[in-house]
């Protein structure tokens, strides 16, 4: 028998390896997909000294591409005239537009949407505190156009989480 060229196998798995273990029966081998680097948490921003307590310390959305039925955060559920809602982490980018807003599922008409800060307000005859609140929107904008290409999504991930950007993930 002949022993196997290096060009006589196939690459059928790369990756890194982490670690392994060898007996006089078994050889273990543990791998690292360079893919986990990918697993790191994304969102860094969280609501913070804001009267409602219910949100305190949640992650504040990211948003790119036409969101359906986002969620909107209440920023005080103090009993008011009316109440300002956010949207959307805007230390990337500022948001496109702000489209529909629904309480509990109805359309309702919301005032002075601020694209700067992702927020809008609701009339205290709109709603209630505790009612869920969505939101129809375009996220990030770029020049005025939305960033909906997931390449560009992708790349801009890998810039927040300090990884370089290529074409293996």
């Amino acid at each position: 028998s002949t022993t196997p060229e290096y060009t006589d196998f196939e690459i059928i798995y790369s990756g890194y390896l982490d670690s392994f273990s060898l007996s006089t029966r078994d050889l273990n081998i543990v791998m690292r997909d360079t893919r986990k680097v990918l697993e790191e948490q994304v969102i860094k921003n969280t609501f913070t000294a804001v009267v409602n307590d219910k949100i305190e310390d949640k992650i504040i959305p990211l948003a790119w591409g036409k969101i359906k039925d986002g969620v909107a955060y209440s920023l005080d559920e103090t009993v008011a005239a009316s109440y300002i809602f956010k949207i959307a982490d805007t230390s990337l980018h500022f948001i496109k537009s702000i489209d529909k807003v629904y309480v509990e599922g109805v359309s309702v008409i919301y005032t002075s949407p601020d694209l700067t800060n992702a927020t809008f307000i609701l009339s205290s005859s709109d709603y209630k505190p505790g009612q869920k609140v969505t939101v129809d929107f375009e996220g990030y904008e770029e020049n005025g156009t939305l960033i909906e290409n997931p390449l560009q999504i992708i790349e801009e991930i890998c810039e927040i989480v300090n990884i370089p950007y290529n074409s293996f993930y």
